[in-house]
């Protein structure tokens, strides 16, 4: 007997850890919902983004960035005479 060349293989679920199948028969008893491809799996799921801020809830500033360069020079205290 030759070895297949399509097992082992990994199959893909949406809500299951990935599984290794050996031989045709183990990927049909599988059943429903296993995919051969990441891509497949991933199709079930909406793309993640980030929630519309609602009416209480205002949208938030991005962080301020540090601006490179020189630091601020610093005034010379003088003291009075």
């Amino acid at each position: 007997m030759t070895p297949d060349p399509n097992y082992p293989r990994m199959m893909f679920h949406p809500s299951r850890d990935p599984v290794i199948v050996k031989s045709e028969e183990e990927e049909a008893a599988l059943g429903a919902g296993w995919s051969r491809t990441v891509q497949a799996v991933a199709e079930h799921f909406p793309p993640v983004s980030d929630p519309a801020p609602g009416p209480d809830k205002p949208p938030e500033a991005p962080p301020a960035r540090r601006k490179r360069g020189r630091p601020p020079a610093v005034p010379k205290i003088t003291t009075p005479e």
